[in-house]
């Protein structure tokens, strides 16, 4: 499933910077560079309030999937494959097919008119939108599609004594993903790099520890369409208690 692929990115650029994020905060007054990390921090924070959409091309293994980041505060949305997650800015669904809860929870049907009678199965091809407070399965991979992974790194190695001495280097350079200026830095440390671009808005635009395990922005909108907000059409819409486990 794409969503595993998705998964697995996400997994292997945590790895290569977990050397990198585990180690002490360098003090203040080590963290110079030409490039202006302040600035670029600032802008990243600004993301929360931002809206827009981004469409990603995201390499696992040499395989390439699309994953599409948006929001509209406080809505958002993401995908990844054929699932998603969407926020209405009320309630969260996790959405993919062939989801359904067989003979479960409340079955609504999602838009309009969809007079879904009782059909036992859920054999249509029509997506099913889960409401739960259980853990979103896409989380991982929605974070690392957060710049604030960069300024977690940057926290952390942007220059100075300490990283000299455990032989982390850092560089910084400039590129255009998706149309969009972008300011990159690549921390390195023996065999292991990992580069991250952030754009001038703060978002992402592309990250990679390897030429097969990478992401890169394609695709940037500041206005994206209000349908990202919305559950899928005739999408069945099921919501699972707090607390139900799984009974067959």
């Amino acid at each position: 499933m794409r969503t595993r692929a998705a998964s697995l990115a996400v997994a292997s650029l945590a790895l290569a910077c977990g050397a990198a994020a585990a180690l002490p905060a360098l003090p203040a007054s080590a963290k110079q560079s030409p490039f202006n990390l302040k600035a670029l921090k600032n802008s990243i924070n600004k993301t929360k309030n931002l809206t827009y959409e981004a469409v990603y091309n995201s390499v696992s293994g040499g395989q390439p999937s699309t994953v599409t980041v948006a929001q509209a505060p406080p809505k958002t949305y993401f995908s990844s494959g054929s699932s998603s997650v969407i926020s209405t800015g009320k309630n969260t669904y996790y959405c993919s097919p062939g989801l359904g809860t067989s003979g479960g929870a409340s079955g609504n049907s999602g838009n309009s008119g969809n007079s879904g009678g009782s059909s036992s199965g859920t054999s249509s091809s029509a997506p099913t939108c889960v409401s739960t407070s259980m853990t979103n399965p896409l989380l991982g991979a929605m974070n690392s599609f957060s710049s604030q992974a960069l300024v977690n790194a940057l926290n952390t190695t942007a220059g100075g004594v300490v990283a000299r001495v455990l032989g982390i280097k850092t560089s910084y350079s400039s590129a255009s993903y998706g149309g969009q200026p972008s300011s990159c830095v690549t921390i390195a440390r023996k065999s292991q790099s990992v580069k991250y671009c952030v754009t001038k808005q703060g978002v992402l635009s592309y990250a990679s520890t390897s030429p097969k395990q990478y992401f890169e922005l394609t695709k940037y909108s500041s206005n994206p369409s209000a349908s990202l907000f919305a559950l899928p059409s005739g999408a069945t819409v099921e919501t699972v208690p707090t607390g139900s486990s799984s009974s067959g």
